[in-house]
């Protein structure tokens, strides 16, 4: 006995919807890096806040008042990554200010951010614990003879 039209038109609507669906994942998965890049490039991020917790430690925050002016910048333009970091007025009694500059790159999965290059303080893995227009959360992840080690790393747009 051959299908109702209306089963056959039902079971044809669900192969189109999971079809849609995966494609839509996908491009989904891979755009992740695309928006993250958005986000970060050509932005001035203010860090206001820097804590680390090792062990069972309690979290403990490490910024200086004279470092909550100190921008960090990734810029985008013809394929190239290129980071900056300066200090603010504020230099923690240095007597010039620094100004660094490094490469960055986002992750394919869109969940790590690479800083590389020129000796700079955030040269190193960074997980992307939160990415918004405004705000930028990096976190760095490892394990010391006390225990794991988290630095977290939050920045503003200025």
């Amino acid at each position: 006995m051959p299908l109702p039209t209306y089963l056959k038109h039902i079971g044809l609507l669900v192969l189109l919807g999971t079809g849609l669906f995966v494609a839509w994942e996908k491009v989904g998965l891979l755009a992740a890096p695309v928006r993250r890049t958005s986000l970060l490039a050509n932005t001035s991020w203010r860090w206001v806040s820097w804590t680390e917790k090792t062990g069972r430690q309690a979290s403990k925050e490490r910024i200086l008042p004279c470092m909550q002016d100190d921008v960090i910048r990734f810029e985008q333009a013809d394929e190239q990554h290129r980071y900056f970091e300066s200090s603010g007025s504020l230099n923690c009694g240095r007597q010039e200010s620094h100004n660094l500059q490094g490469q960055w790159q986002v992750s394919n999965d869109g969940q790590t951010l690479t800083i590389t290059g020129g000796n700079t303080t955030f040269e190193n893995n960074w997980q992307i614990q939160e990415l918004t227009a405004s705000r930028v959360k990096l976190a760095y992840r490892t394990t010391t003879s006390q225990g794991p080690f988290i630095m977290i790393v939050t920045f503003l747009k200025r």
